[in-house]
């Protein structure tokens, strides 16, 4: 570690972004526009992306007026379909949509992703108008072969493996579907799709030690094959992963042309530190982390690990550079992705040594099927059936007991200390010091790695002079003076003993099986164990209630003391698939890998549309064991939820008034409606549940009218409630004074959208709420609202995912 100074360099890059980073300073300020404003500005078309239903250009040099600049890059999508060319100068006229910030704990944080890559500003709708039709020939050359050899593998492949052989061979994964995605995820083997190392190496390598077996010098050698790797990379769009790959590479050749000694770990940092220069918020991004911490793993943590056990059988060393990756990688998968996948340790083993065929068959029958379809569909063939049987093998895996273990997201602290406690296991104790030659003369004692380090000081010497063109005399007389005979003699002389003795009696000493050895091993795997205890096992969870922001609709999570937990509704009328890239990452990240009870207020899309996709798809998600209904007559929404409800084994409970499911500290009952009376007005159907949780009361309301708040009233049921789900989302025939008088709530959570057509929430019943001595929080403002137990205290705290009016604020209720 002393003896690399770029990697303490990048540690304190990285540190100094960070630091820069939790205090706000990197991130850009956005634009001074609001969501649908009408915006015209002029840049440069930088890449073209064909969507199935629009296309998407990146800008850059954006000029918002004549004199005006915008030095981020912009996002555009149209569908005008009008011939466009890299570096073409462009005036487009969109609808300003801002970037999504994560409104959820789980939520994918679309604004941070697009700000890490340079991107700013999103324009959808757009009419575009060319001023300057002066094309970038290179990158423009570069779009058209990316393109032809992606309609290509359409032609000589099936459409599946088309969409995966142009994801891994040109980095283009618009064709991939969604159902393949996730099968890949689910197996842990996703990173094959990606451009990065492994795809960079065998290219690379396979072009560099051709072109030396052909007897070309190092400098030619290096120059043909560094620079078609940084074309290739240009090809495919030059990821985080890429570039990283690409930037290691050209150190490698660098090493080669010089005659250094080429070491993974400082062309690592340097790639690092270039990547980090160009867009430091990368440095925040899960691709960015997994990247490096895998190849970290692999150049440090694999090798320490391999001395202290000594292994030597290869299907061996496989399992422990896997094992490495997984240590090391593992508090990263968990915090952005929450689940771990135990059976892709060995999946890898059998998927990776497979993927050079995939990759040579796919790029021979890329090349070659343009010219004939025959050969390229006959050389691609070998990565078609190599892809099916992925498949097949992913398939099988995936219905395995086991095959996917939910974590949830740890805390910070947790991976600090799963870190320190692994570190420890892997590097910790006594080192012994390393002896100079000259020591050697004095104990007569010479070890093994001493004679390897000084055969690789004198090649990494050999290297350099080859490349500089010595004659062949002058290298044949260092050989002699210099060489490893002259270390082996030296040897012999020193000790006075054979090199095979010295090194039988060197193994001996380090044999695994001595008890003190063994012992030590021991004491490591016990730490190890115990961080992934830390990491993946929480001492408790805390009880808490959390609105989400689901946009138009209601999503409402509740976990007691004992762990049961309960969803509330899980709908929206805004937001696209609320309940796969909304509902079900907050489930997952916080550690809910079975939702015991799903209540459904009612009928209507903003209620249940995200919870009909959870049901749907349990088998991919999480299981859910009740889907309590209102006991009232069927309808033929109703009879669609039951029945994806039966088909995955979940239990009907049909629930009205006076139903009741109690817990220790814990207690939820249903207020409404009576049993088989049914309303016109699907509204005045929505159930009512009271939950005394922790000593704090939720009324949770639903959809549910003046009409219905009229029927509680004279029912002389007690309403009272700490706080209160503002009903129907805040509008203005709901919430009545009357009501609220019963209620007597101190806090209020209204769930709406910031832009909806039905105007919630209504100014009549925010007036009414203050009145009756409400706070207020909303959720299009605050984001996921969550309310927790306050630590040593008699009372609950709340937390707000954001809030643009009062950011950060921490409320107590007693």
């Amino acid at each position: 570690m002393t003896k690399r100074p770029l990697l303490w360099a990048f540690l304190l890059v990285a540190f100094l972004i960070g630091a820069a980073g939790a205090r706000g300073i990197l991130a850009p300020p956005p634009p001074a526009l609001s969501a649908g404003e009408t915006v015209t500005l002029t840049g440069t078309v930088e890449e073209i992306t064909e969507k199935e239903n629009s296309r998407q250009l990146r800008l850059s040099h954006i000029y918002l007026s004549s004199d005006l600049s915008y030095q981020r890059q912009v996002l555009v999508y149209e569908n005008q379909q009008t011939e466009l060319k890299i570096g073409y100068w462009v005036k487009v006229t969109g609808t300003y949509a801002p970037l999504e910030e994560a409104a959820n704990p789980g939520q994918f944080d679309q604004k941070a992703y697009y700000e890490a890559r340079g991107i700013g500003m999103v324009l959808k709708k757009a009419k575009l108008m060319i001023i300057e039709a002066k094309e970038n020939f290179f990158f423009q050359k570069l779009y058209e072969l990316r393109s032809f050899w992606a309609r290509t593998l359409e032609t000589i492949t099936g459409k599946e493996e088309a969409g995966l052989l142009q994801a891994m061979l040109l980095g283009e994964k618009s064709g991939l579907k969604k159902e393949q995605k996730e099968l890949y995820q689910s197996g842990g083997i996703s990173h094959i799709l990606a451009i990065s190392g492994l795809h960079i190496s065998l290219v690379g390598m396979l072009l560099y030690q051709f072109l030396r077996k052909k007897k070309r010098s190092y400098p030619f050698s290096a120059a043909v094959s560094g620079s078609f790797m940084v074309v290739y990379g240009f090809l495919t769009g030059f990821g985080v992963s890429a570039k990283r790959a690409v930037f290691m590479f050209l150190v490698y050749l660098g090493a080669e042309v010089l005659g250094e000694t080429y070491d993974v770990v400082s062309a690592l940092a340097l790639a690092g530190i270039l990547i980090l220069a160009e867009q430091p918020l990368q440095l925040f991004q899960c691709g960015f982390q997994l990247s490096f911490l895998s190849v970290g793993a692999m150049a440090l943590v694999y090798p320490a690990l391999q001395k202290r056990l000594g292994w030597k059988n290869k299907m061996a060393l496989s399992l422990l550079s896997g094992v490495s990756v997984t240590l090391v990688t593992l508090p990263c998968t968990l915090y952005w992705f929450y689940e771990w996948m135990p059976y892709a340790l060995f999946l890898n083993l059998i998927v990776i040594p497979l993927v050079p065929v995939v990759f040579l068959s796919g790029a021979a029958g890329m090349l070659t099927g343009g010219v004939s379809v025959m050969v390229g569909m006959f050389l691609a063939g070998a990565s078609a059936g190599v892809l099916r049987f992925f498949q097949t093998l992913l398939e099988r895996t995936e219905v395995l007991p086991g095959s996917r273990a939910i974590i949830g997201q740890p805390e910070l602290w947790r991976i600090g200390v799963y870190y320190v406690l692994a570190g420890i296991a892997v590097w910790g104790g006594r080192r012994r010091k390393a002896v100079s030659l000259e020591k050697c003369r004095n104990y007569g004692n010479i070890t093994k790695s001493q004679i390897e380090s000084e055969k690789i000081r004198n090649q990494k010497q050999y290297n350099r002079m080859k490349s500089l063109n010595m004659q062949s005399e002058t290298i044949q007389k260092w050989k002699e003076n210099t060489g490893n005979q002259r270390l082996y003699s030296e040897t012999r002389e020193f000790g006075g003993q054979s090199d095979q003795s010295r090194f039988e009696k060197s193994d001996q000493s380090a044999s695994i099986d001595s008890p003190q050895k063994c012992h030590h091993i021991w004491l490591r795997i016990f730490l190890i164990i115990l961080s992934l205890c830390i990491l993946c096992f929480p001492i408790n969870r805390p009880s808490e209630v959390t609105f989400l922001d689901v946009g138009q609709g209601d999503a409402i999570f509740l976990r007691t003391e004992q762990g049961i937990t309960c969803l509330i509704d899980g709908g929206s009328t805004t937001v696209s698939d609320v309940g796969t890239y909304r509902i079900l990452p907050f489930l997952k990240a916080r550690d809910v890998s079975a939702l015991d009870y799903l209540f459904l207020s009612h009928m209507d899309a903003d209620h249940i549309s995200g919870a009909e996709e959870l049901l749907k798809d349990q088998f991919h998600g999480i299981p859910i064991h009740n889907l309590c209904l209102s006991a009232l007559p069927e309808d033929e929404t109703r009879l669609r939820l039951e029945k994806e409800a039966r088909r995955f084994g979940t239990n009907l409970l049909y629930i009205s008034r006076g139903t009741v499911f109690q817990e220790e500290n814990a207690k939820i009952r249903c207020l409404s409606p009576a049993k088989n009376q049914k309303k016109e007005d699907e509204n005045e159907n929505s159930q009512v549940l009271l939950v005394d949780l922790n000593g704090l009361r939720f009324l949770f309301t639903g959809d549910l009218g003046e009409e219905g708040e009229q029927e509680l009233l004279a029912s002389g049921l007690d309403l009272e409630a700490d706080i209160l789900k503002v009903g129907h989302h805040g509008s203005r025939y709901s919430t009545s004074e009357a009501f609220l008088q019963a209620v007597r709530p101190k806090l209020a959570v209204i769930s709406c959208a910031k832009e909806n057509r039905y105007g919630h929430p209504a100014p009549e019943t925010v007036q009414r709420l203050e009145r009756a001595g409400c706070r207020i929080f909303y959720t299009m403002k605050s984001g996921a609202i969550t309310l927790y137990p306050a630590d040593g205290k008699k009372g609950w705290k709340l937390e707000q995912k954001f809030d643009k009016i009062e950011r950060g604020d921490s409320h107590e209720h007693s």
